[in-house]
Formats: C-alpha cells, structure tokens, sequence
C-alpha cells in the first residue's frame, strides 16, 4: 500500500472512529491524513467510498482467518475452542473498530458485505465446513455459525464482565450437540 493511502486510511479510520460516518468530514480526514481534501477526492469519489475502502482494509488486517487455516484439522472441542478464543481475542482488542461497523451497519452506511455479521457469519461458516468435510461428520454449519457468531456479537454489544471465554466449556458442549 502507497504511504498517502496509508495514511489517508489511518486518517479515516481516526475521524469515522471518533465521530462516526454522518458526523466525518472529508476536510477533518484530510487534515488527519495530512493532505490535501483534493487528494482525497482524486483517489475517492465521495465520503461513502472512502468509509467502505478504510473499513475494507481494516477488516482484512485485523479481522484475517488466515493464519487459522489449519485450525480445522483439531478434534471437535479444540477446534471450537480456537476458533472462539481466538475471534473473542480479536473482537475485544477492536471493540471501537466492530461498535463502529456494526452501528454503521444498522444505518445502512456499509453494504452488506462489509456488515460485521455477514463478515463474521461467512468467515466462521467456511472455517466449519473446512472442519467437518476434513473429519466427514455431519453438522449443522449454519445453525454453529449462527450461534458462534451470536456469542461474538453479544460481546461487542454487550461486553461483560465474566466474558463468553468463562463459559466457553459450556457453549463448546452446546455446540458439539447441533
């Protein structure tokens, strides 16, 4: 990635963080990104683009499976437990990041495909089926993913105390029963 666009998605990421998308403006995500609103607009053609561009590529640095491709390869339990430990651990290092996608999401800012349950939702749905087309069992994939990704949404929305990794033993042992 060129360094001015890096910046300019720092930048973006900052202001649409802090302010949210309604409330940015370009001339604030220029001065952030330390250039000129012009160059903004030479690269992007309105606010909305800019948003989808920041949050697309800040959904693929931070909330990337790749590094989980073998994860599948695990035993039911261990699985399940990698795979939520690890999205928790994500989701919580990026509270703000998914309270903004998810908030944008609702008022319709971002198209679906960049909506943080059709993100997670299609990610936890593939690293299933890798997972039990691998082991040849049969399993609900839709109905886990739904469930995982309940458990990962409750977290961002509702955030608590005693988080969802206190009682993972007992949601891996609903999950192995579907």
């Amino acid at each position: 990635m060129k360094q001015t666009e890096a910046r300019i998605i720092k930048g973006a990421l900052e202001v649409f963080l802090d302010k949210g998308f309604l409330q940015a403006t370009t001339q604030e995500i220029a001065k952030k990104a330390e250039v000129a609103e012009v160059t903004l607009f030479r690269k992007f053609k309105n606010k909305q683009s800019l948003f989808e561009f920041t949050i697309t590529h800040i959904i693929a640095d931070t909330f990337d499976a790749s590094h989980m491709a073998e994860i599948y390869k695990q035993d039911e339990h261990s699985f399940l437990k990698t795979l939520i430990t690890n999205r928790l651990e994500v989701i919580n290092e990026h509270q703000a990041l998914f309270k903004l996608i998810i908030a944008e999401s609702i008022r319709e800012h971002l198209p679906k495909d960049l909506q943080f349950t059709e993100v997670i939702y299609s990610q936890l749905k593939t690293l299933l089926e890798h997972h039990y087309i691998y082991h040849h069992k049969e399993a609900n994939i839709e109905i886990k993913a739904r469930l995982i990704a309940g458990f990962l949404l409750s977290e961002v929305i509702l955030p608590s105390k005693n988080p969802v990794l206190n009682h993972l033993t007992h949601y891996i042992k609903v999950l192995t029963t579907i």
